[in-house]
């Protein structure tokens, strides 16, 4: 089993990047851990974060919440210094691996993990795929890895037309991509705006 936990709202600040766990943001969490209670009875017992500091505080609102062990701070996931090579490899060994994890982790890099794990790569042509999956703080994504499937849950607001719903297999021009086998290095490139 693999979860995907999006940190909690972080507090303003002028570098995002450096924002810490807003109030809202702690709420968002300890909602999602009643989420996991209640959907993942048996939670993970690895959980890995980013080192940005709310992916740090919402994995360890987590670990407490869910009586979880340490948590594990993975450098792949930071968006100011992750390498191409560095978030491929930390993904190929999550796959290759059976332990059931629980990873915090922020966009540009959670849409990323989603699009990798069901082999939402790109348009038919080719192209880059320019659909974005906008998903809320505090979003938990179930990932069945053997049949390439997600399943979110949220409580946050989606905006109309976002493919982020309750269950994306629901979605039939996703349920065909989401079933679809994915030997590939994770796709980097940015959606044109």
């Amino acid at each position: 089993m693999l979860i995907l936990l999006h940190p909690g709202t972080p507090e303003p600040f002028p570098n995002r990047r450096d924002a810490a766990l807003s109030a809202t943001g702690q709420t968002e969490v300890h909602r999602a851990c009643d989420r996991m209670r209640n959907v993942y009875p048996d939670p993970p017992r690895r959980i890995v974060t980013s080192p940005i500091p709310r992916a740090l505080q919402s994995a360890d609102i987590v670990r407490r919440c869910l009586g979880m062990g340490s948590v594990e701070v993975v450098d792949a996931l930071d968006p100011a210094t992750t390498a191409h090579e560095e978030l491929n490899g930390f993904v190929k060994a999550l796959e290759a691996s059976d332990a059931d994890t629980l990873i915090v982790v922020q966009n540009p890099e959670l849409q990323l993990l989603v699009r990798h794990f069901i082999g939402w790569h790109g348009q038919d042509d080719g192209t880059a795929d320019t659909v974005e999956i906008a998903i809320p703080p505090g979003t938990i994504v179930g990932v069945d890895l053997k049949q390439r499937q997600v399943a979110f849950r949220t409580d946050g607001e989606l905006a109309p037309g976002d493919p982020a719903r309750e269950d994306i297999s629901t979605l039939p021009e996703v349920d065909a991509v989401g079933r679809a086998a994915c030997d590939t290095d994770l796709d980097l490139r940015t959606p044109e705006r």
